[in-house]
């Protein structure tokens, strides 16, 4: 099988493996700017813009670290940044954030339901697994969890195709 990593703003590497099976792609985004993604909804869940400052606090980063890297997302196409007047998800970035914070939601309410855990572990593993989540399981989740709105931990879970074609 060949797997196709993705680079954080597109650039494609292929990486040779021994496993049955077709040509796999991995996320198109890297880990880090998925969750600057993830951070920049969670803030503006409710409306309105993330300011820099909050972004750079929920990342435990330098104020002009997290700038830089919004100038590049904003570059890329996923965020609209105004200097001093805070950032938003365009509707590219949207889509993506969206589906992370999906995952991890689901995946909180999977450890929570399914597997009995409780306490700040959950979020953390959720987190640490949003990543690498396939899209086939993650709709097999849903489903088996009875497509779910809310996450125990509090946020409401965005719905996918499998919760529309469930509803009908």
């Amino acid at each position: 099988m060949r797997f196709i990593w993705r680079e954080p703003l597109g650039r494609s590497v292929r990486v040779r493996g021994k496993t049955a099976g077709a040509e796999k792609t991995a996320s198109p985004l890297s880990e880090n700017v998925e969750m600057y993604l993830e951070t920049v909804f969670v803030l503006t869940e409710q409306g309105g813009r993330a300011r820099t400052t909050d972004v750079a606090h929920g990342w435990r980063v330098a104020p002009s670290s997290a700038t830089e890297m919004i100038q590049r997302l904003a570059g890329a196409g996923y965020l609209e940044y105004e200097p001093y007047h805070g950032v938003e998800l365009t509707a590219k970035g949207l889509t993506l954030a969206r589906g992370v914070v999906r995952k991890h939601r689901l995946l909180e309410t999977f450890l929570t339901r399914e597997v009995g855990l409780k306490g700040p572990r959950v979020a953390e593993y959720a987190c640490e697994m949003e990543h690498v989540l396939p899209e086939e399981v993650e709709r097999w989740m849903c489903a088996t969890l009875g497509h779910p709105t809310e996450s125990p931990l509090g946020g409401a879970i965005p719905p996918g195709a499998c919760c529309a074609r469930a509803r009908r």
